[in-house]
């Protein structure tokens, strides 16, 4: 008897190294396919594979998110809002077709004199606007008091129908708003008062 491995085991972990293989790459597919937060990966938000979450959070038991797909040379062109206890279970979710972002959506960022700060995202559905937000104020300079929240502001013919707000001790993705090929090249840079936030300046 020599040395070598028997031919049978030789096959079988030619098999096994082969399995593996395809375990990575199903692994690695995976996250390539999943929704991502500042190119990390991130569940449990109600976008899809492949898409950007521009904003995220928890309200109650329902979820609320705005989601990113590329467009043309913009990797924001497409957003789609969505609300409801998960991905199979929306109460809405609109544009129901790819129209470009710039078409139906604007937002900015706003300041209180150095107290404070919020961005928000302007979305229009026939004739109501959904505006998701993330805001952080302080009543003093020293920020000491600091607090930090979001939501959505539900309006009609400028009038307000709801705020619902994210639960406060919970994730609020926001981040993705800030960044520079999102307002102004994505979509417009909007102006007007936002309710409940008139005393912030653009």
């Amino acid at each position: 008897m020599n040395g070598s491995m028997p031919r049978e085991s030789q096959i079988l972990n030619r098999h096994l190294l082969a399995l593996l293989a395809l375990l990575v790459l199903a692994l690695h597919s995976a996250q390539v396919k999943s929704q991502t937060y500042f190119g990390h990966v991130v569940e449990s938000t109600l976008c899809k594979e492949n898409e950007t979450i521009m904003f995220a959070c928890n309200i109650k038991k329902k979820k609320v998110a705005v989601c990113a797909s590329p467009r043309a040379d913009n990797p924001f062109g497409v957003l789609q809002y969505r609300f409801g206890s998960s991905s199979q279970s929306l109460d809405l979710a609109f544009p129901s077709n790819d129209v470009p972002a710039q078409a139906i959506a604007s937002g900015g960022s706003r300041g209180n004199m150095g107290r404070g700060s919020m961005q928000f995202l302007r979305m229009k559905n026939a004739d109501v606007t959904y505006t998701v937000y993330h805001d952080a104020f302080s009543s003093s300079y020293g920020r000491e008091d600091g607090t930090e929240g979001g939501g959505i502001l539900i309006e009609r013919a400028g009038k307000l129908l709801a705020n619902k707000q994210c639960e406060a001790d919970q994730v609020i993705y926001s981040g993705m708003l800030q960044d520079e090929r999102f307002f102004g090249p994505a979509i417009p840079i909007d102006k007007t008062p936002v309710a409940t936030f008139e005393s912030f300046g653009y």
